[in-house]
């Protein structure tokens, strides 16, 4: 069977039994599961006789179909869903065109993700040696901040003993005072030399 540009040719259910090695009944059976399964309700061309017709592309779908139900707990009508539905969902070259610009769009906005994550990254470890340094900076501060409390703490120690120091000295300046005059004003007290030429 070949088929010409622009004629499709057929076959009848005996041949295409005879090409796929199934009994006819088996074919048969198939091939009305599979009408009632199509969307039109009718998959195979008849002749003027109504009896089923069989192109290459029915032989493919049926093969199909065997091959498909011999997988474990898969059934002959399951089997016959599936690549039904494959035919169906088959895209067409404006579809697949449709296909591929979304993916290009999808390829673009991908990149750009990609570049912005690259850039967050960079930002994010930028940030992260800011904070190093801002950590290092406040250590430093802190370390500034307790060497002066330190200073101011002794300066003020130190203004407090030099204050008491010099209170101390004053307070000696008057009590030696104090007591040369009362050396002074104590007759019994008073030195040999005053005693000896005073009058």
């Amino acid at each position: 069977m070949k088929d010409v540009e622009g004629v499709t040719e057929y076959i009848t259910t005996e041949e295409a039994a005879k090409k796929l090695g199934i009994q006819l009944p088996t074919l048969r059976k198939y091939a009305g599961m599979i009408d009632k399964n199509a969307k039109s309700g009718k998959y195979f061309e008849r002749d003027d006789r109504n009896y089923r017709l069989y192109t290459n592309d029915n032989i493919t779908t049926i093969n199909q179909i065997i091959a498909l139900k011999s997988r474990p707990k898969m059934t002959i009508e399951t089997a016959i869903e599936q690549i039904l539905n494959m035919e169906y969902n088959v895209d067409t070259p404006n579809e697949i065109e449709k296909h591929n610009a979304n993916n290009n769009d999808i390829t673009s906005i991908q990149k750009v993700l990609v570049s912005q994550n690259d850039l967050i990254q960079k930002k994010d470890e930028q940030l992260l040696r800011y904070d190093n340094q801002i950590i290092k900076y406040n250590e430093t501060i802190n370390h500034y901040e307790t060497l002066v409390k330190n200073l101011t703490e002794s300066n003020i120690n130190l203004a407090n003993q030099v204050e008491t120091m010099m209170n101390n000295q004053d307070q000696l300046a008057l009590d030696k005072k104090e007591e040369q005059l009362q050396m002074e004003n104590t007759p019994g007290k008073q030195g040999f030399f005053s005693r000896l030429f005073k009058k």
